[in-house]
């Protein structure tokens, strides 16, 4: 068995991190999940927004706050897919950049209901 993860996080900005740890806490969908060396292959919906905590393999952490996106398990690699990775260098700083800008990407009800109506007509017309 495995005794770290090979961890990338990539954005649409490029890869955010990339490394080795012990573990890691992602904020699923489906409430927070963690990670540990040997994992079941999976994939899974991250939150769309939520702190991301790193443990890297001298016992450090690492904390990034995600908004949306998706988290793949394979045996050799596991990637999160996120619109947003920003570092923070402690938890209470990740919680407190977490509140200050989930307001910034946060989808407003015009542009949900813009995408909605597109995606309808598209499908009328196949």
């Amino acid at each position: 068995m495995a005794s770290s993860l090979l961890v990338t996080i990539v954005t649409p900005n490029g890869i955010a991190f990339e490394g080795e740890v012990a573990s890691l806490l992602v904020p699923s969908s489906r409430g927070p999940l963690g990670l540990l060396p040997g994992y079941t292959p999976l994939i899974a919906e991250l939150a769309p927004k939520g702190v991301l905590t790193l443990t890297l393999q001298e016992g450090q952490k690492r904390y990034f706050v995600l908004f949306h996106g998706a988290l793949e398990v394979k045996p050799e690699r596991t990637y999160l897919l996120s619109d947003k990775a920003i570092p923070a260098g402690s938890e209470e700083e990740a919680n407190q950049l977490l509140s200050s800008l989930s307001q910034s990407f946060a989808p407003n009800d015009h542009d949900l209901a813009t995408a909605k109506a597109k995606l309808q007509g598209s499908l009328r017309k196949q």
